[in-house]
């Protein structure tokens, strides 16, 4: 028996030892801190930055989703393929691709195995000019992982510049190169460099011979994360554990001046963005559910009153698989659209004059079409804002509303030949003073 008992418990001892070796491990990581912003290496000037703290995870996540296939076969894909902004992106792939090809050598592909093989662990992303494509990428990189970049192995016909002491690589189109075919009519510039474990790209010569300073800072050294724009919008939201998958900073008071901005922003509210100076949203992914942590800085913070805590009233959405979202505000019209929209079935719609000439054709138009069915069947009916009852807004401005939440969940069909996807929502109101549910009641029946 003890013959046997010994080889047992040598086992035992070796999985006992590796379990608590695992354990102290699980244990330091989850009490380590996380790694500094790599917001300090930013030069001053960004428009927007985008942090993760492991993009190589975060991409690999999508390549594999079964999202991002449905996306990729999805009529709206094909649209964009098609569209003038794709058009212009690709003509600069091409242009940034003829920047950085050495002479009589290849040229490295910008597409997505490019991408895969510069995604690192701590990343941050900062756009400085939306119309030329200037940008500045910087990621935590292993030796293993850089030597498979191609960019990186062409270094041998670049033009070599030093800051801070490190030595970085450039390539830039000239004025005759960007007449020429091979540069799609731009001039580009593409440079790049390693330094202590990190991978830092740009499109502009500064960018990177500033960020390099930056990494190795002076005293007094000024960076993105010393504007103060940048340092009290990230300071809206209180810091969480585990970190965000993505973080990202908008200085919304140059870029809704910005001639591009207001061309491509896929919202239309530009007026509604101007009233902001700076914004920032924290993405938190979780196996359940993705979240969304949102604060807007004000550009006038006097012209806005007190606003309250929606932590609590989101708090109030089910755990389930859904959309919310809560905001602060005093506005009844918002709550009357929000309930018009997710309980009463119809959307209010001003008036707009139309701005076009009539058509001139003779032809009898077309009452209608095969596509109207899918484009048309979950459309609610719209309403004018003339038969809009102003009952409901009145009541919830006499008990002064401060808060909304609107919730919305899918749920499957009840068969598995089931056509039909039932959308459930709820409207949560937040006032100041207490609800008068008379007036309440009174108010939903003539609406």
């Amino acid at each position: 028996m003890k013959l046997r008992s010994k080889p047992i418990f040598a086992a035992v001892s070796v999985l006992l030892c590796a379990l608590a070796a695992w354990a102290f491990q699980a244990a330091r990581q989850a009490a380590a801190p996380p790694p500094p912003s790599l917001t300090a290496m930013l030069p001053q000037g960004a428009l927007l930055t985008i942090e993760s703290p492991d993009f190589a995870a975060l991409l690999h996540s999508w390549n594999a989703s079964p999202e991002q296939k449905a996306w990729l076969a999805s009529d709206n894909n094909r649209v964009f393929s098609n569209s003038r902004l794709f058009g212009r992106l690709n003509d600069a792939r091409t242009e940034f691709e003829a920047a950085a090809t050495p002479p009589k050598g290849e040229s490295p592909s910008f597409d997505g195995d490019f991408l895969t093989q510069v995604a690192g662990r701590q990343s941050i992303f900062a756009w400085y000019d939306i119309g030329n494509l200037e940008f500045l990428y910087i990621t935590r990189i292993s030796s293993a992982q850089a030597a498979n970049i191609s960019l990186l192995k062409q270094r041998a016909g670049w033009s070599v510049r030093q800051s801070a002491g490190v030595t970085f690589y450039l390539r830039k189109t000239s004025s005759a190169d960007a007449a020429s075919d091979s540069a799609q009519g731009k001039a580009r510039t593409v440079a790049f460099a390693q330094d202590n474990g990190l991978l830092i790209l740009a499109t502009r010569e500064d960018l990177i011979a500033n960020a390099l300073a930056l990494i190795h800072p002076a005293p007094n050294a000024q960076s993105v994360a010393t504007e103060p724009w940048y340092a009290e919008v990230s300071a809206a939201l209180a810091p969480q554990t585990p970190a965000p998958g993505l973080h990202m900073v908008l200085n919304l008071d140059r870029l809704t001046r910005l001639a591009y901005f207001r061309s491509y922003w896929v919202q239309g509210n530009i007026s509604q963005m101007q009233q902001y100076r700076a914004a920032v949203s924290d993405l938190y992914l979780t196996p359940a559910q993705f979240r969304e942590e949102r604060a807007l800085l004000p550009a006038d913070p006097d012209s806005l009153a007190d606003e309250a805590d929606v932590a609590s009233l989101a708090a109030l959405a089910p755990a389930s698989n859904g959309v919310y979202r809560a905001r602060a505000t005093s506005d009844p019209d918002e709550a009357v659209a929000a309930l018009e929209e997710k309980l009463l079935g119809r959307i209010a719609l001003a008036d707009v004059p139309s701005k076009s000439a009539p058509d001139p054709s003779l032809d009898a138009p077309q009452s209608g079409s095969s596509t109207d069915l899918e484009t048309r069947v979950d459309t609610p009916a719209p309403v004018s804002e003339a038969v809009s009852n102003r009952a409901l807004a009145d009541a919830l401005k006499a008990a002064s509303l401060d808060a909304i939440l609107t919730y919305s969940t899918a749920q499957p069909p009840a068969t598995a030949a089931g056509l039909w996807v039932p959308i459930h929502s709820a409207v949560v109101l937040h006032a100041k003073s207490a609800w008068n549910p008379q007036a309440l009641q009174t108010a939903l029946q003539q609406s």
